[in-house]
């Protein structure tokens, strides 16, 4: 197989995408695997597209792991990392606005607003509501409540990170009562919380195999109250941008199949609750109701 790539530059740079998407998809896991590693015009790119300060933040990993939540500030244009866009040199700048446009980053602000609209129908039904967020970085879909931040009575943010814990709180206390849980969601026990209305994480299951996924599932099912909701989030398989993000940042998640989460939604479903797996964008995400 021929592989040809263009050289570095910002007008080329659609074409360079397209052209690792097509190659991902044309050549086994072990040779993409290969080709990201040892093949120079991807170190090239590589070197090139570190002027753009979400690409660079993807591949140095300045928390010690991948897709942390400052990286998604990126893909949310939050304002707290514009002062890094303004010091970007311009090619740097030019680049996000292709990196921030990708279908990936548009899909995860969709994402935000997903997690914000699930809260809301909750307070149609409730005064006030509790919520936790399993993983949950810095928690941006708290700004798309508005003014309806106020009735979640309380916040419950689990996470490993302490950084995103300490942002969530500098940023979002003055509105929501938060409390904190710096620990993996792996050594979390529901009793630590007791019951919330709703029990959500969009960014954990992109890292889990299929075993994990499921225990997770159940995990947080036991959270949840009576005809309250379970919201998780997964890449699809197939998603746009999955070789930028691998061979450019080396940013490598688990996309699930319908049917994997459907796999999960079963879960739901055997305890008697009502289970959907829906598809927006690059993400596919499973929403369940609790029995009453």
């Amino acid at each position: 197989m021929t592989i040809y790539l263009p050289p570095p530059s910002v007008e080329e740079l659609q074409t360079f995408m397209v052209a690792v998407e097509e190659i991902r998809s044309s050549i086994p896991r072990n040779e993409w695997e290969e080709f990201c590693r040892k093949d120079v015009s991807m170190a090239e790119w590589r070197h090139f597209l570190c002027d753009d300060p979400y690409t660079r933040h993807g591949l140095l990993k300045p928390r010690g792991y991948p897709g942390d939540a400052r990286l998604m500030d990126y893909a949310y244009r939050h304002q707290s990392i514009h002062p890094n866009i303004t010091r970007a040199t311009e090619a740097g700048r030019q680049i996000y606005e292709v990196t921030y446009g990708a279908a990936q980053s548009r899909s995860a602000r969709d994402r935000t607003k997903l997690v914000s609209d699930v809260m809301k129908r909750m307070l149609d039904q409730n005064e006030q509501i509790r919520v936790a967020s399993f993983a949950s970085g810095h928690a941006r879909e708290i700004e798309e409540l508005g003014s309806d931040a106020n009735r979640v009575c309380e916040f419950i943010a689990i996470d490993s990170d302490k950084r995103s814990l300490d942002e969530i709180a500098s940023s979002y206390k003055q509105y929501v009562n938060i409390s904190s849980v710096n620990r993996s969601v792996f050594r979390f026990r529901p009793q630590e919380i007791g019951h919330v209305d709703i029990a959500y994480s969009m960014g954990l299951f992109d890292y889990l195999n299929q075993d994990a996924a499921i225990r997770i599932v159940q995990m947080m099912s036991e959270t949840v109250t009576a005809g309250g909701n379970l919201l998780i989030g997964n890449l699809a398989e197939g998603a746009a941008n999955l070789g930028y993000c691998e061979s450019m940042m080396d940013w490598w998640m688990i996309p699930r199949t319908e049917d994997e989460m459907e796999n999960l939604a079963s879960v739901l479903r055997s305890k008697g609750w009502q289970a959907n797996v829906i598809q927006m964008g690059c993400f596919r995400y499973l929403l369940g109701t609790a029995p009453t």
